[in-house]
């Protein structure tokens, strides 16, 4: 796997694309220990399976990805955190037009984390025809525009901290920023996953102080290698 793939590099097989959380640009491969989490999987996957016959390539998205206080104080100022949603989406369907352009038989897998999973949701939703045969897998953790009922998505979850104080919530709910539907041509290939009591994904209201404990590197690590593995399983049953 190159973890530092660019655009001026060799075609791979497949190219992951990952974009970050809150404040996690400068964390791990510049998507933080979530979104790593899949990749690193993926890696192991096809190193097990097939050490030399695949290559691969990892990217970091390029945007802001502010944190979340930041991100709010910087909405007072007309550049806040939904801004850099909207930029991270732009950006992100333009980065998938220009790796089509210059490697048409690379299959590309888009990964990400809370505000990351909002720009890769939105990308989806706004992804032009041109460019949607090329995405062979989504993967997106702790989505806030998760939508519990949409039929294209294949939804994954994992039970809160027993210790954890208040009362367990349906994971029936739509994310915070409320459910946003997938259009039919990601139906088998969009991976959604949300901890029972993350209410970034699953929004409770009673659940908000419990927020912070379940958004995490632990709940997430998981499901982020479970993600991972259904990435490469896919790019092995492609090549």
């Amino acid at each position: 796997m190159h973890l530092d793939w660019t655009t001026e590099d060799p075609c791979p097989d497949a190219v992951l694309i990952g974009a970050a959380g809150s404040g996690q640009r400068d964390d791990i491969l510049g998507v933080g220990p979530q979104a790593e989490s899949v990749v690193t999987a993926f890696t192991e996957r096809l190193e097990e399976t097939t050490p030399t016959s695949i290559s691969a390539g990892f990217t970091a998205l390029d945007y802001r990805a502010p944190g979340i206080i930041e991100g709010a104080l910087q909405g007072f100022q007309g550049d806040g955190m939904f801004d850099s949603i909207i930029e991270g989406r732009d950006s992100l369907i333009s980065l998938v037009a220009t790796i089509d352009r210059r490697c048409p038989d690379t299959i590309l897998y888009l990964i990400g984390f809370s505000q990351g999973a909002s720009v890769v949701h939105t990308a989806v939703v706004d992804m032009p025809g041109e460019s949607q045969n090329s995405i062979g897998g989504v993967v997106v953790l702790a989505d806030p525009y998760r939508d519990a009922d949409d039929p294209y998505a294949e939804h994954f979850t994992t039970e809160p901290d027993p210790e954890q104080s208040g009362t367990p919530t349906p994971h029936t709910r739509d994310g915070s920023l409320t459910g946003l539907p997938l259009p039919a041509w990601v139906d088998g290939s969009f991976y959604s996953a949300c901890a029972l009591r993350d209410t970034v994904c699953n929004f409770a209201l009673r659940d908000l102080l419990a927020t912070d404990r379940v958004h995490t590197e632990e709940t997430y690590n998981g499901l982020g290698p479970q993600m991972g593995v259904l990435l490469a399983d896919d790019l092995l049953g492609e090549r």
